[in-house]
């Protein structure tokens, strides 16, 4: 039996908020899983929690910890075979794993990049972009510390390598997976009266929902039915929605937060995914979309040039081209036969290539090199 504790950084009240918090929950569950895992999860605890410390989390064991001296305390006194941990908060147990020997892996699930020192001064310290700043590199001192970083594509490695400085040897990459569960297609998919299309994710300027917006002007032209759904809530959304507002954009229903069961209806019941975030370390709205067989016109925004490969189940775009976005997502419009054999082949290669089974066997295996001393490639 292998002895592995793991740092969240997220309670266990926060998976059912979804996003990142969810996808950790759905790597860690799934590797907690695996025959001959005895797992443990360290999750942060604040002074006003009322919760046990220690417990059971739908299967896994989890542990509440309330300070970083703490977690590097749990760690010495568990001693386990693997220490895997995922927030920077991490950094002093992941010192104390070089002191006592406990092979370390540090997850990251975007790569930051680091403004030069000019540029710092042109930041005001209270901005979110600051934040950020310490935020990353907070993160690139934790990744350095461990002797194995990971991330969640092959573009993500590429980041890694340039902005933390994390030489070839010591990162690998597992694609996330999908909760199949909830994202899966319609056996029969019926016709829409009118084109419906879909994004979602954060409502934040990195996301550009402002170029959705002026591609779906684009679209409204040919097709001045036609609806675009946006999910999700964030602080671009009062700002979209007064765009809308002021270029008469009709047709754009702003859904806020949903559940995954009601995203995924959303996407079984549109007919395109119309991405257009610039950046990406994996894409999960992406693939998630894909696992409800819709087709995807996006930008070749990082690992998104992994997930869609074009034409077979989506159609890439230049970044930042919003005509270009429109035309592609007109194209399938007007040609149904090509939008099913897209979305049907969407859904195979979903569950083909991003499965959280996959991921905890292909880290579980690593969790076997690095405990036996042996290379990890």
């Amino acid at each position: 039996m292998m002895n592995v504790l793991a740092y969240s950084g997220y309670p266990p009240a926060s998976y059912a908020d979804g996003g990142g918090a969810l996808a950790i929950w759905y790597g860690l569950s799934a590797i907690a899983k695996v025959e001959g895992i005895d797992l443990t999860v360290a999750f942060p605890m604040r002074e006003e929690d009322s919760c046990d410390s220690e417990g059971v989390h739908n299967g896994v064991k989890v542990r509440g910890i309330r300070s970083p001296k703490e977690l590097a305390d749990c760690l010495r006194e568990a001693r386990p075979d693997i220490f895997h941990c995922m927030r920077s908060e991490s950094l002093e147990a992941l010192k104390s794993c070089r002191s006592l020997g406990i092979p370390s892996i540090y997850e990251v699930r975007s790569p930051k990049c680091f403004p030069c020192k000019w540029q710092h001064k042109l930041v005001p310290p209270y901005h979110r972009q600051w934040k950020e700043m310490l935020a990353g590199r907070k993160d690139r001192l934790a990744a350095r510390q461990a002797d194995v970083v990971i991330v969640p594509s092959e573009t993500a490695i590429g980041n890694l390598r340039r902005n933390y400085g994390i030489p070839e040897e010591r990162s690998l990459y597992f694609y996330n997976g999908v909760d199949y569960e909830n994202f899966y297609p319609l056996e029969e998919k019926p016709d829409n009266e009118v084109p419906i299309l879909i994004n979602a994710g954060r409502l934040a300027r990195d996301r550009h929902f402002d170029l959705l917006l002026k591609a779906f002007q684009l679209i409204q032209r040919e097709f001045p039915l036609a609806q675009l759904r946006i999910v999700g809530d964030g602080p671009e959304r009062a700002r979209l929605e007064q765009i809308c507002v002021d270029k008469s954009i009709d047709g754009v229903r702003f859904f806020g937060v949903v559940s995954h069961s009601e995203l995924a209806d959303l996407y079984r019941t549109s007919d395109i995914l119309m991405n257009s975030s610039e950046s990406e370390s994996f894409g999960n709205v992406v693939a998630e979309a894909m696992a409800c067989g819709l087709p995807v016109v996006c930008f070749k925004a990082g690992s998104l040039q992994e997930l869609v490969i074009d034409p077979m189940n989506g159609i890439l775009c230049e970044i930042g081209d919003d005509e270009t976005l429109a035309s592609n997502a007109m194209t399938l419009i007007r040609n149904p036969e090509m939008r099913k054999t897209m979305g049907l082949e969407a859904a195979r290669s979903c569950r083909e290539r991003f499965s959280w089974d996959l991921r905890a066997a292909g880290i579980v295996e690593l969790y076997g090199k690095l405990s036996s001393g042996g290379n990890i490639f």
